[in-house]
């Protein structure tokens, strides 16, 4: 029997800010109010669906366990992307040199493949269903090529998605799980990578099928809360509005990311909540209209900008919680970008934050217009993590922005600390 092992590795939220890791690293208000919580990887569970029978399937996740495996396996498949390239290179030192070693990435390593096959045996590119039966064929006839990857605008029919192997992962308490209802994105965001990566269009999962994984997951993990990480949640709404009865039925608690336009559908938000929504994460990325013009294409979130108090006010109406998520440092942002943005995050009470700065991925308009202006500072990707800092801001030094940024999050501890209290 082959011995497989699934490996996930530790979280980089602080790259070499080694300062703001010293303040937040350990503090439970950062934990648990201002990043996004641990939860098994859909995509390594997905593959490990893929496989046939005789196959014996490991899962390891580093944020709970450091990885020390004296066993032999036959393959060991590490998932990293950009920040936690570093971290899964470290990872793979300690396998056996007859172990076929895999990288799985979506993006970064697009751009390093020759520098990746220095140390792994096979590259895993794009999305896995797509040509991950190739590879088992392959694996099984002794002829394994060096790159996998699906073909540029080949996209997975998101229907056909396998079910993902929850229960390995059960070994580990995780109290979120992720779900993913769709993929793909069409609003062309400067700093994101999914529609180069999954698509300009939506595509999503049938209600059947994902009535069918979070029972799954329900069976695994009975106590823990689902987040649907999708990009938005709602896009497809006559189908988004049919899953609300669904989950009604099922009786979860679930976190979901929608984009604004919810906020004007009144029918959508009672159902949300009487379905057993608990938290809204949307993405407002910065109180500045100029900013807002930068990030995106369409202009979407500059209609919403000046009513984003009023939109928060109407959520916690019907008695569901709101998560933002904000980038500090962008072209726009002076010296008043922190005080202002953390006095938004208090005076509106929002229940939940992340903010970030801005990182030049791989594949973004956010790095070509980068590297245009001779702004990206460092390309080690160790260092592409939330935050650290590897551009040099328009009206900021980076100096300020690491100060900056630290200022926010001191306050913000302070705040929920005190929310905690009341």
């Amino acid at each position: 029997m082959h011995k497989i092992a699934l490996i996930s590795p530790k979280r980089n939220m602080f790259g070499e800010n080694k300062h703001i890791q010293s303040l937040l690293e350990n503090a439970t208000e950062f934990n648990e109010k201002m990043t996004s919580p641990l939860s098994p990887s859909i995509d390594l569970l997905s593959i490990a669906a893929s496989f046939p029978a005789g196959y014996h399937i490991e899962y390891f996740d580093e944020n709970y366990e450091a990885i020390q495996i004296q066993e032999h396996y036959d393959i060991i498949i590490v998932e990293a992307d950009t920040a936690l390239i570093k971290n899964a290179l470290k990872i793979i030192e300690s396998f056996c040199s007859d172990t076929l070693k895999v990288l799985f990435s979506v993006n970064t390593i697009f751009y390093e493949m020759e520098k990746m096959l220095k140390t792994f045996n096979v590259l895993f590119i794009g999305e896995a269903e797509l040509y991950i039966k190739e590879f088992i064929a392959d694996f099984e006839a002794g002829r394994i090529k060096s790159i996998y990857r699906s073909k540029e605008g080949q996209y997975l029919n998101m229907r056909e998605c396998v079910l993902p192997r929850y229960d390995l992962s059960q070994k580990y308490r995780y109290r979120f799980i992720n779900v993913q209802t769709m993929r793909g994105c069409s609003k062309h965001c400067s700093h994101c990578v999914v529609p180069g990566i999954l698509g300009n269009n939506f595509r999503r999962k049938c209600n059947q099928n994902l009535e069918k994984e979070i029972k799954h997951v329900m069976q695994c993990f009975p106590d823990a809360a689902i987040v649907f990480t999708d990009c938005n949640a709602a896009a497809m709404i006559d189908e988004f509005m049919e899953f609300l009865h669904l989950l009604k039925k099922l009786k979860i608690r679930w976190i979901a990311s929608v984009d604004l336009t919810i906020i004007t559908d009144d029918v959508a938000l009672s159902l949300m909540k009487s379905a057993g929504c608990k938290r809204i994460n949307i993405n407002l990325y910065s109180i500045t209209h100029k900013n807002l013009r930068s990030i995106e294409k369409s202009y979407f979130k500059l209609e919403f900008q000046s009513k984003y108090a009023y939109f928060i006010d109407k959520i916690h109406s019907y008695g569901m919680e709101i998560s933002g998520f904000f980038i500090l440092g962008l072209d726009h942002d002076t010296a008043n970008c922190f005080a202002y943005t953390e006095k938004f995050i208090v005076d509106s009470k929002l229940d939940a934050v992340r903010i970030e700065t801005p990182i030049p991925l791989p594949g973004t308009r956010l790095r070509e217009d980068y590297s245009r202006k001779g702004k990206i500072l460092n390309s080690d990707w160790y260092r592409y993590a939330p935050l650290d800092v590897v551009i040099r801001p328009e009206k900021l030094t980076t100096v300020q922005l690491k100060e900056g940024l630290s200022w926010v999050y001191v306050q913000l501890l302070e705040y929920y600390r005190k929310e905690q209290t009341v």
